[in-house]
């Protein structure tokens, strides 16, 4: 499923997301840095699915946010703004399985924020997108 409605259930999903994000991000000694990485990354994950799948794009079954970024670029999107979500991606798989560890505790807040700013922009995205597409 591709388009329009996909989208949106891919959005409904990253605002479940981001919404857990806030509440870890209060309750710091509750969830462990890990644990509040995942959902960031989840909510960047299916924000950038959501977009591609407006696009009518296909993408691949990947948790690598540089890949759905790539894609993202190619179909001539200007996601520039966006290449600190790289920094999430080891959340997806390798912190959520291996004891490694980073260097410092990550910035909560400000992780919030950016997730929040990218879902509030591919959600206008695609609205936009539906708006200029013809009516049949």
């Amino acid at each position: 499923m591709r388009g329009h409605e996909h989208a949106l259930s891919l959005l409904a999903l990253a605002h479940d997301d981001l919404k857990a994000s806030r509440v870890m991000a209060r309750g710091v000694e509750d969830f462990s840095d890990a644990i509040f990485g995942f959902h960031i990354q989840q909510a960047i994950e299916k924000s950038f699915k959501a977009w591609l799948s407006a696009l009518k794009l296909e993408y691949p079954k990947t948790h690598e946010l540089h890949r759905l970024l790539v894609l993202l670029e190619e179909s001539g999107v200007a996601i520039e703004q966006f290449y600190w979500v790289e920094e999430f991606n080891p959340f997806a798989v390798q912190f959520r399985y291996e004891t490694s560890q980073w260097d410092e505790p990550l910035d909560r807040n400000q992780a919030v924020a950016w997730a929040s700013e990218l879902l509030d922009h591919v959600t206008q995205q695609v609205a936009l997108i539906v708006v200029q597409e013809p009516t049949p």
